[in-house]
């Protein structure tokens, strides 16, 4: 019996015993977790919109684009005919 009462804390509970609440990042896992059924109906729908949806317009920014192999698509500057001329005597309506 001494070496039980020896073992506990002042509120009388065995530290070795008590579980630590659960974290944030460790409740939304376990819920991920639970929920991958749901998760894994729901990935043909995300990876239909990212590939026939969002990675077209990336060719739609290379149509924008003064195109260099060397400089890539990412790095070459906005074609002139996009940023002057046009633009500035377009009709701001088709009413008017």
């Amino acid at each position: 019996m001494a070496s039980k009462a020896r073992d506990m804390n002042v509120s009388g509970v065995d530290p070795r015993v008590v579980t630590a609440k659960p974290t944030r990042t460790r409740r939304l896992l376990r819920e991920f977790w639970d929920q991958r059924i749901l998760y894994l109906m729901i990935l043909p729908g995300i990876l239909y919109f990212l590939i026939f949806r969002y990675y077209p317009m990336y060719g739609a920014v290379l149509a924008f684009k003064d195109y260099s192999v060397p400089d890539g698509i990412l790095a070459a500057p906005e074609s002139a005919s996009t940023t002057s001329g046009r633009s500035s005597t377009a009709p701001t309506s088709p009413i008017s």
